[in-house]
């Protein structure tokens, strides 16, 4: 979805958390609400992040998932680069599990569920997502848990070969020797969801 917008026509809201690069805030655009990931050029640079950013946007334009935070837009301007994201306003999965001391059994079912249905819309397209975890996870405004992506680290795959094609993190770490893809012998798209829970 092309949004037709410029940085100056969206309000400020409030801000809905701040992390290690920048802030998100909750903004509007007419009748829409957003959530905007923004991302101080200054800190990416320093610490040689504009690879990830740039494959983090790249790879959420793809993800049409509704298991999936989705990105609707990027824009910038001399200070910060800001991702226009979907509004998952139903609080941190971790922030629940805190506040509630754990899960009753169904909502832990719904939570898996929900995850895995992202990992196999994200796996059908050779993707694997790198940094699982409940502070990760959001529930959304109907009670659906949706994946961010804060710097997620996706590697295009091979399941079948067992060979990296495209390593789509900033530390490119080719499979050089037996021993590296040795590693990688019993490992599938099955291990990764078994390897969270």
């Amino acid at each position: 979805m092309d949004i037709d917008m410029q940085l100056s026509e969206l309000k400020f809201v409030a801000t809905l958390g701040v992390g290690a690069f920048g802030r998100v805030n909750l903004v509007t655009h007419a009748n829409d609400v957003y959530a905007m990931k923004c991302l101080k050029k200054m800190d990416i640079n320093s610490c040689d992040q504009r690879h990830r950013i740039d494959n983090e946007c790249k790879i959420l334009e793809q993800c049409n998932s509704p298991f999936i935070c989705h990105l609707h837009k990027t824009l910038q301007d001399s200070r910060c680069t800001y991702l226009l994201m979907e509004p998952c306003l139903g609080g941190e999965v971790f922030s629940f599990l805190r506040r509630n001391g754990g899960l009753p059994e169904y909502n832990a079912q719904f939570i898996s569920a929900c995850v895995i249905e992202a990992l196999e819309f994200l796996h059908a397209r050779n993707i694997v997502y790198r940094d699982l975890k409940p502070e990760n996870l959001m529930f959304d405004s109907n009670g659906y848990v949706k994946m961010l992506s804060p710097f997620m680290w996706y590697f295009e795959f091979d399941w079948k070969s067992l060979q990296a094609l495209s390593l789509k993190s900033p530390f490119e770490l080719p499979l050089s020797s037996p021993t590296d893809t040795k590693y990688f012998e019993n490992y599938s798209e099955e291990a990764e969801a078994w390897e969270k829970y």
